[in-house]
C-alpha cells in the first residue's frame, strides 16, 4: 500500500487558440495569479497562504497551434491533505473559468484522490458489514429454512468458488447458509430490507377478490385482509420503522448515496475532500440507525400467519423473477411438446412454442383465447431476452402465474381450452 508521506497531483493542460496566448511558462503562471490568493515563486505555489512544491513544463507540440503544459503539485505532509485539496480545487476553478478560451485539462496522477479513497474505504466497509449483521440476525428468526427454500439459484451461483488444489475440471460449491449473506453484493443487501411486497398469497388474494365481488357493504369486508392483499410494505416498514422511529427513506436514501460514493472509491474514480466528508457523514448517520435496529432485533416478533410470505418475498428481486420467468417459459415449451406430442409429431420439427400453439389451434385442441395467451407469453419472453420491452416485477409474476395456470389446467382437464371451430388465417 502507498505510504503517504507526501501527496502529489499532476496535470496535462492543453491551450489552443491565438499563437501568442499563454505561450510560455511565465505567461501561464501569470494567468493563474489572476486569482489574488495565488502566489508563485520559482518552485513554490501558494493559495491562501498554504504553500506546496510546484513544477511546470511547456512541452513542444508539432502543430504549433496548441500548447501543452505539464503541471505537478506536491504536498510534503499528508496532514495537510485538506488544505492541499482546497488548493487543487482553486487551481481547477481558475482553469475551468478559462475553458471557453480553449483551455482543456485533466489529471494524469492523483494521490490526493487515492489518499481520500483509502481513508474512506474502512468507513464504508464497517457500515456495510453492520448492515449484513442486522440482516443476518433478522433472517435467523426464520432458521435455515429460509436459505434452503427461498434464496435464488443466481445468488447461490454467485458464491461458487474454485481452488488451486482441485483437479482441472473439478469445482466446489459453497453451501449457502445464513452466514453467506456476508458475501452478497453491497447494493443487493437493500432488497432484504427495503423491497416492498404484500403478505397475502395468491390464493388468498383470489379469495379476497371474490369477497369484494359478493359484498354489498364495506362492513362485509375485512380491512386487515384488504391491507394484506393490496398494501405493499417492506421488511423495514413492517418490523423496524416503528420500533426505532425511523422511516424507510431515512435509511434507504443515505444507503443509496453511500453506494454511489462506494462505487467511486472501488472503481478508482476521483474522490475529493467533499466526497470523503459526505462518506463519513453518511456512515455516521447509518451507524446510529443500524445500531438502534440491532438493539431492537430481539424484540421483533414474526406473526406465524405471514412468516412464509416474508421468507418468500425477502429476496424475490427482479433478476430472480426474470430467471424464474425464463425457466417457466422453457417449462411451458417442453410441456406443450410432450403433452401434445401425438398432435404435433407430423407437423413441426422445431418445437417452437408459438408454432406448437398454432398447430394446436388449427387442430381444435385450443381456442383462440388460449392461443393468444401463449402468443402473448412468447412476445413477452422475446422482449425480456432481447431487451426490447420495459417491465416490472409484477409483470414477471403475472406471466409466471399465467404459465402455471395453463400447465395446471392442461394437466387436470383434457378438454381445457378446446376449440370447436377454427378460422385461423
Amino acid at each position: 500500500m502507498k505510504n503517504f508521506d507526501k501527496l502529489s497531483v499532476e496535470y496535462l493542460i492543453f491551450i489552443s487558440g491565438q499563437e501568442n496566448f499563454c505561450d510560455t511558462e511565465n505567461a501561464f503562471n501569470s494567468l493563474l495569479m489572476t486569482n489574488s490568493k495565488v502566489k508563485i515563486k520559482k518552485n513554490k505555489y501558494s493559495f491562501d497562504n498554504f504553500e506546496v512544491n510546484y513544477n511546470i513544463e511547456l512541452n513542444p507540440v508539432e502543430n504549433n497551434i496548441e500548447r501543452v503544459f505539464n503541471v505537478l503539485f506536491e504536498c510534503d505532509d499528508k496532514k495537510d491533505a485538506d488544505k492541499f485539496s482546497e488548493l487543487i480545487s482553486s487551481f481547477e476553478n481558475i482553469l475551468g473559468n478559462l475553458d471557453t478560451k480553449g483551455v482543456k485539462f485533466g489529471k494524469i496522477w492523483d494521490e490526493l484522490s487515492l489518499y481520500y479513497g483509502i481513508m474512506a474505504y474502512p468507513e464504508i466497509n464497517y457500515v456495510e458489514n453492520l448492515m449484513r449483521k442486522l440482516i443476518t440476525k433478522f433472517m435467523a428468526k426464520f432458521g435455515t429454512e429460509w436459505t434452503e427454500k427461498y434464496v435464488p439459484d443466481k445468488v447461490v451461483e454467485s458464491l461458487r468458488c474454485e481452488t488451486d488444489d482441485l483437479d482441472e475440471n473439478e469445482e466446489t460449491q459453497k453451501n449457502f447458509g445464513i452466514y453467506s449473506l456476508y458475501e452478497i453484493d453491497f447494493i443487493r443487501l437493500e432488497d432484504f430490507l427495503f423491497r416492498k411486497y404484500p403478505t397475502a398469497k395468491e390464493d388468498e388474494v383470489k379469495k379476497i377478490v371474490k369477497n369484494i365481488e359478493k359484498a354489498d357493504k364495506i362492513e362485509q369486508l375485512s380491512l386487515k385482509d384488504l391491507k394484506e392483499a393490496y398494501v405493499y410494505k417492506s421488511n423495514w416498514e413492517r418490523f423496524f420503522s416503528n420500533e426505532i422511529g425511523c422511516t424507510q427513506n431515512k435509511i434507504k436514501i443515505p444507503w443509496r448515496k453511500l453506494y454511489k460514493l462506494r462505487c467511486m472509491v472501488a472503481h478508482n474514480n476521483t474522490v475529493n475532500k467533499e466526497d470523503y466528508e459526505n462518506i463519513t457523514q453518511l456512515v455516521k448517520d447509518l451507524k446510529v440507525i443500524l445500531n438502534k435496529a440491532l438493539k431492537k432485533i430481539g424484540d421483533i416478533e414474526i406473526n406465524p400467519e405471514i412468516k412464509d410470505s416474508v421468507m418468500e418475498n425477502t429476496y424475490l428481486g427482479e433478476e430472480f423473477l426474470k430467471g424464474k420467468f425464463i425457466n417457466k417459459y422453457i417449462e411451458l415449451n417442453n410441456f406443450l411438446n410432450e403433452h401434445f406430442n401425438d398432435v404435433i409429431a407430423g407437423n413441426t420439427k422445431t418445437g417452437h412454442t408459438l408454432t406448437v400453439a398454432r398447430i394446436l389451434y388449427l387442430n381444435k385442441y385450443i381456442d383462440v383465447e388460449i392461443y393468444f395467451k401463449i402468443k402473448d407469453i412468447q412476445n413477452f419472453r422475446n422482449g425480456v431476452v432481447y431487451g426490447m420491452v420495459s417491465y416490472t416485477t409484477d409483470d414477471l409474476k403475472q406471466y409466471i402465474n399465467t404459465i402455471d395456470y395453463l400447465i395446471t389446467n392442461f394437466t387436470k382437464n383434457p378438454d381445457f381450452g378446446r376449440n370447436e371451430e377454427s378460422n385461423f388465417s
